[in-house]
């Protein structure tokens, strides 16, 4: 589905439900803005009672703070588990997406190991991006003719592990949703199953999230746009994991398995049916 399609067919499905749609998308960004309210008002505290720089937090002897802070970080991933899957649900009902009832009770840990992962991801690709874009800015703040090939060399790292980052983050995008799907599934499968469905996708979703980021920067108009926005990645990664399905067959699932429909199906044939769902 092309981008306006699933605008369209995101706000049909929201009409007369915006308002409730609104007040459960705000459930992600509350628990981040209050964690992160909550570290902010932390360390201002410190930072009035003790007479020391604001750097001296994060890099000296304060390791009380640090691991107040890891705490929190630690809530915030624990919160955000348990919060995502219910909007997963709830703008997959609004779209007449039925999801099975689960009764793994394992769900809550494979949602929260899904969470740490991509942070770990998060984390493992953005550490390059801070370190060569540090080191970038200094060259520059020096103003060296010397340091201008050390410059641009860096730079190009940096935004190299950007894109990298992106790549990566697009790519696991489709877990939490797998989770609430398959969550019988190891969950070693869901996270190879993710990358598999998101192979062709991430394009699709990637203008999806640069459109309605911009829509949210905008006054007021962030009202309409949040709800829409999570219906429409809802809708979109759905879409992903249904043509995956289709064209994957149980190979989607593992490579190993016995029954393997797919094979019956000439390459030729899956080359002439595969499209990418931003163009389907």
């Amino acid at each position: 589905m092309k981008l306006y399609q699933i605008r369209e067919y995101s706000k049909k499905a929201l009409k007369g439900r915006r308002a409730e749609a609104f007040l459960i998308s705000l459930c992600i960004p509350a628990v981040i803005l209050f964690f992160r309210l909550t570290e902010l008002c932390i360390s201002s505290i410190i930072l009035y009672l003790y007479d020391i720089a604001p750097s001296e937090l994060f890099y000296g002897s304060e390791i009380w703070w640090l691991s107040g802070d890891y705490i929190l970080t630690a809530l915030k991933i624990i919160m955000l588990s348990a919060v995502i899957p219910e909007i997963i649900k709830y703008f997959s009902s609004i779209l007449d997406i039925n999801l099975k009832e689960q009764k793994d009770t394992g769900l809550f840990r494979k949602n929260l190991i899904v969470r740490l992962f991509r942070k770990a991801i998060s984390v493992i690709f953005l550490i390059p991006v801070i370190l060569f874009g540090y080191i970038s800015a200094r060259l520059i703040i020096k103003g060296n003719g010397n340091s201008v090939f050390m410059t641009v060399h860096t730079l190009t790292l940096a935004v190299i592990f950007l894109a990298l980052w992106v790549w990566a983050m697009l790519g696991t995008t489709a877990l939490p949703f797998l989770v609430s799907r398959y969550s019988e599934r190891k969950i070693s499968h869901i996270i190879a199953m993710s990358f598999r469905i998101m192979k062709n996708s991430r394009t699709g979703l990637l203008k999806i999230i640069l459109f309605y980021t911009m829509l949210c920067l905008i006054p007021f108009v962030f009202i309409y746009a949040l709800p829409e926005f999570f219906t429409s990645v809802t809708l979109y990664i759905n879409i992903c994991i249904k043509e995956a399905e289709y064209i994957g067959g149980k190979n989607l699932y593992s490579r190993n398995s016995e029954s393997d429909d797919t094979a019956k199906i000439s390459d030729r044939k899956k080359r002439r049916i595969k499209t990418t769902p931003d163009k389907a």
